[in-house]
């Protein structure tokens, strides 16, 4: 860690939009609050995605075309939280408009890595989890389309957990792709994340799974590979102490998983992104007229994506996108459902992201192992399966040595299986220390 992070003035990160004073803070809503018996949340502090509605304040979701959006209501996935004992902090600066993995917002500022604030703290969730990781707030609610909680999470060396497509409600949320979009919550171990996922879906408590219990999936093919030296030693070490604490490791093949992956990922953005702009987006605005609102936008890369999606005619038909959600979709889930019944996994794991944290001045490209490649599809690429099959998926940090940055292993399970994935995702964080 190149600078403490816990000594860092707030404002050096970047991580918030706007504070709510804690004096003016939601007031839980419970008789069992009112009548002085300690709540689930009781002391825990969050910060809020500022892509989430928070009754009274803006809803910004980092884009100044939305500045004077006033929440009517709060989500509900949150409002669960501050029945629970929850107190919000803040709205969390973000990447714009939810669309890239930097959180570079040229309206509120570049969120930075507390690891060393010339680096990325990821996105588009970025201020969630950088906040998390100096201990400004004690856990944030972010939203992930794409790997937008799991990527900053796995780049500030906190626990970030995108659940279950539909397994929190998708109310009060400013979109990108709604049947890719969800809450998620971000904390500093796997067993807070499992306590807000609790107050959130109202499931049960996690089930015990000793980890020499656990036979855990290795996907073989492009998710393993071409991975940045320092990825890399963290990924064989934790392979290492996961053996060595009685887990079961088995490869698996998974044939054509990245053309299944390809077939779907920008084309649902595309078309659901286009199709929901007047409704979902233009709406919360003063804004109508799509060109006007596109031409707000701050931050150039998002301008550019906005431009290309919903100016033009460029994109998926109707008949293209209904294919897919009829179709290829479910043939991935099924492609993965047959792998872990092949295999008997409990879950699969991987690198969370190939790369770890890098330069705040990188847009579109960065160097691996020797190459140029695209910063985004880069950052993203092993990510993808879960958004698009509904999986729940999981990064948490894995042991990095001492001039290593963060960087992130990925758990995930079949659709459903929440509170099993992290109870594995715990007896994982314990093996690993």
């Amino acid at each position: 860690m190149n600078e403490n992070a816990a000594d860092m003035p707030e404002q050096s990160l970047n991580c918030f939009i706007g504070h709510t004073p804690l004096a003016t803070a939601p007031v839980p809503k419970s008789g069992n609050g009112a009548s002085g018996a300690r709540l689930p949340l009781d002391g825990m502090t969050l910060a809020v995605k500022d892509n989430i509605d928070l009754q009274g304040l803006p809803t910004t979701a980092g884009c100044p075309a939305l500045a004077d959006s006033i929440a009517a209501t709060t989500a509900p996935a949150l409002q669960r939280l501050i029945t629970a004992g929850a107190t919000v902090y803040g709205k969390a600066n973000m990447h714009e408009l939810a669309f890239g993995v930097t959180s570079r917002n040229r309206a509120f500022g570049f969120v930075r890595n507390p690891h060393n604030r010339a680096l990325t703290a990821g996105g588009s969730s970025g201020g969630s989890a950088a906040a998390v990781a100096a201990g400004q707030v004690s856990a944030a609610l972010g939203t992930d389309t794409g790997g937008s909680i799991r990527v900053p999470a796995a780049f500030c060396g906190v626990v970030g957990f995108r659940p279950s497509w539909g397994r929190y409600s998708s109310e009060g949320v400013v979109p990108l792709a709604v049947s890719r979009d969800t809450i998620g919550p971000i904390a500093r171990c796997v067993e807070d994340v499992a306590r807000l996922d609790r107050c959130i879906s109202g499931d049960g408590p996690l089930p015990d799974v000793p980890l020499r219990s656990l036979t855990l999936g290795l996907p073989q093919g492009f998710l393993l590979e071409d991975l940045d030296p320092s990825v890399e030693r963290a990924w064989l070490g934790t392979l290492d102490r996961l053996k060595a604490a009685g887990a079961t490791l088995r490869q698996c093949d998974v044939p054509g998983l990245f053309e299944a992956i390809d077939a779907c990922t920008m084309a649902i953005t595309a078309y659901e992104l286009r199709r929901d702009l007047p409704t979902h987006i233009l709406a919360r605005s003063r804004y109508r007229d799509a060109q006007e609102f596109v031409a707000q936008i701050a931050s150039p890369d998002v301008q550019e994506i906005f431009r290309h999606i919903v100016l033009t005619s460029n994109g998926p038909t109707a008949a293209h996108y209904e294919q897919i959600q009829r179709e290829l979709r479910p043939r991935l889930r099924q492609l993965i459902a047959n792998v872990f019944a092949a295999h008997r996994l409990d879950a699969w794991i991987l690198p969370a992201v190939p790369v770890p944290p890098f330069s705040l001045e990188l847009e579109r490209e960065l160097t691996l192992n020797g190459k140029t490649v695209p910063l985004f599809m880069t950052t993203v690429r092993n990510l993808q399966q879960a958004t698009i099959a509904g999986l729940p998926s999981l990064s948490l940090p894995m042991p990095v040595g001492p001039i290593d940055l963060p960087c992130g292993l990925c758990v995930e399970g079949l659709p459903g299986s929440d509170r099993n994935l992290l109870a594995i995702a715990q007896a994982i964080e314990s093996a690993l220390g």
